[in-house]
């Protein structure tokens, strides 16, 4: 239900508010943009790197941006591809996919 969805966006936009360096509000602000139907992209993206500046250990934002910048910045997308694998151990839940990624850059 995009209601919830929208409620869900408001909560973690406050809880970034109230901590900057809570990274993981951004990704999780993120990723239910991510499920709307009509997200932006840059938006997205935005959230994501801040999520990426404030928590040193968060893996999942840089898979993500590795996959939304792959057609339009490979050198970008490659960086979070290493990133991720490093962060995850490549033991990653997307560790296959990263590395597939990896080879096409």
């Amino acid at each position: 239900d995009l209601g919830e969805l929208d409620d869900a966006i408001s909560d973690f936009q406050k809880a970034a508010k109230l901590s900057k360096k809570l990274g993981k509000a951004y990704a999780q602000n993120a990723y239910a943009r991510m499920r709307r139907p009509d997200y932006k992209e840059k938006r997205v993206q935005s959230l994501l790197q801040k999520a990426v500046r404030r928590d040193k250990t968060l893996a999942r934002p840089h898979y993500v941006l590795c996959n939304m910048l792959k057609e339009r910045n490979r050198r970008q997308a490659r960086r979070h591809c290493v990133t991720y694998l490093e962060i995850s151990k490549k033991r990653g839940d997307y560790a296959a996919e990263a590395r597939l990624l990896l080879q096409s850059l």
